[in-house]
C-alpha cells in the first residue's frame, strides 16, 4: 500500500514538473488559406517555475508572438524570477500578457516590471496589427473570478473585419461570448489541464481544443 502511494506521488510530481510543447494546427473560415499562417506560443500558469530553456528551443524562430495566459507569478515568487522568465520568452517573440487570479499577490509592482521588460499587457483592451494585409486583433480581458473581465470595452477599437483572438486567464469567459462579437479563438489557462484528476473525474474539465 505504501509502495503504491509513493509510486503515485512520484508520478504526480513528475507530471507537475514536466515540460513539453504541444503543436496544434487550427483552421478557421474567417482565416482563409491564402493568408500566411499565424503562429502563437501560448503559455500559462507558470507560477513558481522557471521557464525551461530546452522547451523554448522548440519554438524559437517559429512563433510570431508569445501570449502568457496569466498566473505568471504568485505570492512568494521573487521579482528576479519573473524578469528572467519574461526575458526568456521575449527571445522567442514579442510577449503579450493577461492577468490571472494569482498575479497581484506579489509584494512588488508587477505592472512596472512589465513596462521595463517590454511586455504588452492587455487588460480589457486589444492589440491590432496587419497580417498578410488583413487586420488581426489579440483581445485581452481581465480575470473572470475577480469580476474584471469586460469584453465590450476590449472590443471598442477593434475593426469589424478583423480576425479576433481572445485571451483570458479563466476559460469561464466562453460563457460570456456573444455571436456578434465574432471571436474565432479563445486562449485560456487556469485549470492546469484539469487540475488533480482521478481517471475522468477532476475539479475542472480536462484542457482541450474543441
Amino acid at each position: 500500500m505504501i509502495t503504491s502511494f509513493l509510486v503515485l506521488l512520484g508520478y504526480i510530481w513528475k507530471e507537475a514538473h514536466s515540460n513539453w510543447v504541444r503543436h496544434v494546427i487550427l483552421s478557421f473560415p474567417h482565416f482563409p488559406d491564402h493568408w500566411p499562417p499565424l503562429t502563437i506560443f501560448f503559455i500559462s500558469d507558470i507560477h513558481r517555475r522557471i521557464v525551461s530553456s530546452r522547451m523554448l528551443e522548440e519554438v524559437r524562430g517559429k512563433a510570431d508572438l508569445v501570449v502568457i495566459g496569466g498566473d505568471l507569478a504568485e505570492r512568494g515568487v521573487p521579482e528576479a524570477r519573473v524578469r528572467e522568465n519574461v526575458r526568456r520568452l521575449r527571445e522567442v517573440a514579442p510577449v503579450y500578457f493577461v492577468w490571472g487570479n494569482n498575479d497581484d499577490e506579489v509584494d512588488y509592482d508587477l505592472q512596472s516590471v512589465f513596462e521595463e521588460e517590454r511586455v504588452h499587457v492587455l487588460k480589457n483592451k486589444a492589440k491590432v496589427w496587419e497580417h498578410g494585409g488583413v487586420p488581426v486583433a489579440l483581445i485581452g480581458v481581465g480575470d473572470v473570478s475577480r469580476k474584471e473581465a469586460d469584453i465590450d470595452r476590449a472590443l471598442e477599437h477593434v475593426p469589424p473585419q478583423s480576425f479576433r483572438i481572445l485571451a483570458c486567464h479563466n476559460p469561464a469567459i466562453v460563457a460570456r461570448l456573444r455571436e456578434e462579437q465574432h471571436i474565432s479563438l479563445v486562449l485560456s489557462g487556469h485549470t492546469h489541464g484539469g487540475q488533480i484528476r482521478f481517471f475522468s473525474i477532476g475539479l475542472y474539465e480536462k484542457g482541450a481544443f474543441p
